[in-house]
């Protein structure tokens, strides 16, 4: 018995006996050495007490890739890169309103001192827009980083 745990789709997958060269083979099925025994043209060569075999019997393994936990895992990378493209896309829209109130900066000038002092002090309460701004668009920039693929360093510091 296996000292290790195996998953429930290891269960799933088809073994099947295909003919290979020794040095390729790992595991043999019990009905190898009559397999061997009826056919001489897979021996290296005789011995007196046995058979060299060229090629044997061996379990060839086939990988089933549309598994449950596979289907999963590229379900969520499809939602990931869909949340990705929405936030990367609010990022940038709030990148523009900061573009934006900064254009709008030279029209508050106009007016009376106490309009522009309270329209100052307002922006000023609202948002700081240099700490901001810098945050967003080092937001936007790791949330590009992990939407081209490139790694995934940084996930825990966009929260």
């Amino acid at each position: 018995m296996n000292s290790f745990p195996v998953s429930a789709a290891t269960y799933l997958v088809p073994d099947s006996a295909e003919r290979a060269a020794v040095s390729r083979a790992r595991r043999f099925p019990v009905q190898a050495a009559n397999y061997l025994a009826a056919h001489t043209e897979d021996w290296e060569r005789p011995t007196l007490r046995a058979v060299v075999p060229k090629r044997i019997l061996a379990v060839v393994r086939e990988d089933q890739f549309d598994i449950y936990e596979n289907r999963v895992a590229v379900r969520l990378v499809d939602h990931l890169v869909t949340y990705l493209g929405r936030r990367i896309f609010e990022v940038s829209r709030l990148l523009r309103v900061f573009e934006e109130a900064g254009d709008h900066s030279s029209l508050a000038a106009g007016g009376s001192h106490w309009r522009q002092r309270r329209i100052y002090q307002l922006w000023g309460d609202a948002i700081d827009a240099g700490e901001a701004r810098r945050k967003a668009e080092q937001t936007l920039r790791k949330l590009k980083h992990l939407k081209c693929g490139r790694g995934t360093d940084g996930l825990s510091s966009l929260s």
